[in-house]
């Protein structure tokens, strides 16, 4: 494993070995998270970047629907109507280029055998990533741009770590995003008390002790909007009594799933690409992480918070933890209703933190800026 230039941002000059060939690998496991972060990245690529972009999906019954009005078929290969190749996984095959000038392997998935084989016979190599999961624990930074030499393929891999931190990877932001943000809502319109609050959980997200907190501790009608299978089966659709009503949302794509939060006072989001996308709103959130054995994800998301909760007030920062802790059933949380009912009596403080903390992250580089200058870096001096 080497740690050359690990710490510091690559800092680059165009060049005649400037890439334009991408091959991304996305091997979907059992949501959306993932090739929800590949997707957007892919077009952003090609957007702002302006990229030849090729993704490959092994399961493309999950990602079509993030898709949306896009080709329903994978053939040989489609163009989207974003200007992403879209390839199936089976059809990487060893007789045409299937590696480009980049090669990135989604969240440390195995690319195919055949594109192994291909990168293995190549004289020069392409500049080969590993785009792991989001992390702000203290180890994160140091790995980040690490590398490995993978002797059977003749090849050396890098490592590119999604974060917070001025050293880490970043997270996937568009150019304009916030800008179209404040043309639909501004930090002036946010209520008094969260009265449109967005539900998208996991399984195991105590959800129903949600809805008791939101009854008792909320005067006003609270409007929940429920995501995705597992929150919808855990919610269905009524109207409670005082005051709680509960609407199904249809899956959407990606650009209407970030309106959606962006009008909603307060959102509870899952995984890392949801994640992100809270964070950007600028609207208080609470992050349901993905579950990992022996309770690693707790350790993840107390790093997090950490980092969020930086010079937060006090009192603040307990609620926002409890909170987190209990949404995910994690030891050491309060029960939901209690965390609840602090964080109301501090609504002003914690819709002021969001939207400062939200603003704050927005001043770093985006993932795909510190992506390319680490690309670019790469194809000059590997």
């Amino acid at each position: 494993m080497s740690g050359a230039g690990c710490r510091a941002r690559r800092t680059w000059l165009k060049s005649t070995l400037s890439p334009r060939v991408v091959h991304i690998y996305c091997h979907v496991i059992d949501n959306f998270g993932d090739v929800g972060v590949c997707w957007r990245l892919a077009r952003q690529l090609v957007h702002e970047h302006g990229l030849d972009v090729h993704l490959w999906v092994n399961d493309w019954s999950v990602a079509r629907q993030l898709l949306g009005t896009h080709p329903a078929w994978v053939g040989e290969h489609v163009t989207s109507q974003e200007g992403v190749w879209l390839h199936a996984w089976d059809q990487a095959l060893a007789n045409r280029d299937c590696t480009g000038d980049v090669l990135i392997e989604g969240f440390a998935c195995e690319i195919p055998e055949a594109v192994q084989q291909q990168l293995a016979g190549r004289s020069l190599k392409p500049v080969w990533i590993n785009l792991e999961y989001f992390s702000a624990e203290p180890w994160a930074a140091d790995y980040h741009l690490r590398s490995g030499y993978i002797s059977a393929l003749g090849a050396r891999r890098w490592f590119f770590i999604p974060g917070v931190a001025a050293n880490s990877g970043g997270l996937i932001r568009e150019r304009g995003l916030l800008a179209e943000r404040d043309a639909i809502v501004s930090r002036q319109e946010s209520a008094a008390l969260p009265g449109h609050v967005l539900v998208f959980g996991y399984a195991h997200a105590p959800h129903a002790e949600l809805v008791d907190a939101l009854q008792g501790a909320n005067p006003g009608r609270i409007d929940l909007h429920v995501c995705g299978t597992y929150s919808q089966r855990a919610l269905p659709q009524t109207t409670l009594s005082p005051g709680v009503r509960i609407h199904h949302e249809p899956f959407v794509g990606q650009p209407e799933f970030d309106r959606l939060i962006w009008r909603s006072d307060l959102a509870f989001v899952r995984g890392e690409d949801s994640f992100a996308r809270a964070l950007w709103s600028g609207r208080p959130f609470v992050w349901n992480i993905y579950p990992q054995g022996e309770l690693a994800h707790a350790v993840k998301l107390q790093a997090w918070l950490d980092n969020y909760l930086q010079e937060a007030p006090p009192e603040l920062r307990v609620a926002i933890t409890h909170i987190h802790l209990a949404w995910n059933n994690l030891p050491g949380a309060q029960s939901l209703g209690d965390s609840w009912t602090t964080l109301m009596h501090l609504w002003p403080a914690w819709r002021d933190h969001a939207w400062r903390r939200s603003a704050e992250y927005a001043a770093e580089p985006d993932l795909a800026t510190r992506l390319m200058e680490e690309i670019h870096w790469l194809s000059v001096n590997k």
